[in-house]
């Protein structure tokens, strides 16, 4: 086998294997070593929405969201709550089974790459699951409220990008010689 698909099998393997890893903990489940966001689930797309644009939130005050905007968001999420689960657990599954052929002496190629496919196929379900409701989310907000939440996130976006160079520290020239002292 060539060296690249070599690499493709090993990297779906680890991906697999990282996968098929126990789900953490859902809401209100203790978090233990992970960091917790003050008393917040960990984050997930549908919960990270919620928590941004909740009514009570500052960016939702911000842009002027209503509480009823903010039940339309809450119910959008909730009614697609069991299929993104049963897709992630349809993941697990299948990832579970492509570590398995993975871990065969001789793994077969065709059995390996449909693993492949399936799975691809499920993250591309859930995927698109995802862009439906964001599209959806944005109907339910304003032209105005697009806008000015756009412009918040990118505000904020670039704030923790600068703080993360300064955390970093200055970066050396790639042509630059190493001080040493």
């Amino acid at each position: 086998m060539r060296a690249t698909q070599w690499m493709v099998v090993v990297l779906s393997g680890l991906a697999a294997c990282a996968i098929a890893q126990e789900p953490g903990p859902g809401p209100g489940e203790d978090m233990g070593p992970r960091r917790n966001m003050g008393g917040m689930p960990p984050m997930d797309q549908e919960g990270m929405m919620l928590r941004v644009l909740a009514p009570d939130s500052k960016l939702a005050k911000e842009i002027g969201m209503t509480e009823e905007q903010s039940a339309a968001l809450k119910k959008l999420f909730a009614a697609s709550q069991d299929e993104t689960k049963a897709g992630r657990e349809k993941m697990e599954k299948l990832a579970a089974q492509q570590a398995e052929l993975l871990s065969q002496d001789a793994p077969d190629e065709a059995a390996v790459m449909a693993a492949v496919d399936a799975l691809g196929a499920v993250r591309l379900q859930l995927a698109k699951q995802r862009m439906h409701q964001l599209l959806a989310a944005q109907k339910i907000l304003t032209s105005e409220q697009r806008t000015k939440l756009r412009e918040l996130m990118k505000s904020r976006m670039e704030k923790m990008r600068e703080g993360r160079k300064e955390a970093r520290g200055p970066r050396r020239q790639k042509d630059a010689p190493a001080k040493t002292e």
